[in-house]
């Protein structure tokens, strides 16, 4: 099958989904999926600009901000940053969090540092050919790779 009927097949199935999804379920429902929370500094968020957004597998959400890392759970903000834990630099550029639970916080300045989220602690930070992280992905091996500005990692 060429790319282009690839293409618009994956989109007729998304636009199937979502038109069964919103003119077959309940009001309710539709609602539900569509819901949305904002936070912001005032609830606790260090700095106003969020510059990578992970989600574990207990359900948290991780927010990189240029003044450090925060876990979300819903209701509450708890920060990471560099005077009130081990996080190497203040300016995240990245997150992934692994199926082990390891979160991986690239940053501008400071490479990787690495959280165990079932401890919350930071284990020794990860060696990069380059301070400026870009990206952070896992590989289907389990495999994490690393993007810098002078290239790839692993």
């Amino acid at each position: 099958m060429s790319g282009m009927k690839m293409t618009e097949r994956f989109f007729f199935c998304l636009f199937a989904h979502i038109a069964v999804t919103f003119f077959c379920c309940p009001d309710s429902k539709a609602e539900s999926l569509l819901s949305s929370v904002q936070v912001s500094v005032e609830d606790g968020l260090p700095h106003t600009d969020v510059s990578a957004i992970t989600q574990d597998t207990k359900g948290y959400i991780w927010i990189g901000t240029y003044s450090g890392v925060c876990r979300y759970d819903g209701v509450s903000i708890v920060s990471y940053d560099q005077v009130n834990s081990g996080l190497e630099g203040s300016r995240v550029t990245a997150l992934l969090c692994t199926s082990s639970g390891l979160l991986f916080i690239g940053t501008e300045t400071a490479g990787i540092s690495v959280l165990d989220t079932r401890t919350g602690s930071f284990l020794k930070p990860v060696n990069v050919p380059m301070n400026y992280v870009n990206t952070i992905t896992e590989g289907p091996d389990g495999q994490v790779w690393i993007g810098t500005k002078d290239g790839d990692s692993r």
